[in-house]
C-alpha cells in the first residue's frame, strides 16, 4: 500500500483534484491537507535570489528598504522590476514614507552645507609646528597694532 498526500491549498478545483488522483493505484491511501508555513519557500524580495519562508532573507529587509529610501533621495535609481507585486508595493511605501521627510529637511541641510562651505573658505591650516614659529611673532605684532587702535 502507498501514500499519496493531496495539498488542499494548491488544488482549486474538482477537475484539478480529478487530475491528481486519475493515474493512482487502487490500493493508495490519499491524505489530505495544506502545506506547513515552515516548508514553503519563495524568493527574497530583495531580488538577490535567495529562498525563504518569509519575505526577505535575514538582513535582506534593510538592505531593501535602504535602497527605496536612496531612490526617495535621488541618491539610487527607483527599481524597474520586482520579484513580485507585494514586493513593489513594500517599495513604494517606504519610498513614499522617505519622500516627504526628506524633502522638509532639504532647507536645514542647504543651510548647513552653506555654513560648512563658508567656514572652509575662512578656516586657514597650519602645515607645520616651524610655520606656525614663523609667523607667530607677526600675528602678535597685528595683535598689539589692533590694540593700539582700539585704545
Amino acid at each position: 500500500m502507498t501514500t499519496r498526500r493531496i495539498e488542499t491549498d494548491t488544488i482549486q478545483t474538482v477537475a484539478d483534484l480529478r487530475a491528481a488522483i486519475e493515474d493512482l493505484a487502487g490500493d493508495t491511501l490519499l491524505t489530505f491537507g495544506k502545506v506547513l508555513k515552515s516548508q514553503q519557500k519563495g524568493e527574497c524580495w530583495c531580488g538577490c535570489g535567495g529562498s525563504t519562508g518569509g519575505k526577505f532573507v535575514p538582513g535582506h529587509d534593510s538592505r531593501f528598504h535602504s535602497l527605496a529610501k536612496k531612490a526617495a533621495r535621488d541618491q539610487e535609481p527607483y527599481p524597474t522590476e520586482f520579484v513580485n507585486d507585494e514586493a513593489e508595493a513594500d517599495f513604494a511605501m517606504w519610498y513614499e514614507r522617505e519622500l516627504p521627510i526628506w524633502q522638509a529637511g532639504q532647507p536645514l541641510r542647504d543651510l548647513k552645507a552653506a555654513g560648512k562651505a563658508d567656514k572652509a573658505k575662512t578656516t586657514t591650516k597650519v602645515k607645520s609646528v616651524k610655520q606656525l614659529d614663523k609667523e607667530s611673532p607677526e600675528y602678535l605684532r597685528m595683535m598689539r597694532e589692533m590694540a593700539t587702535v582700539e585704545d
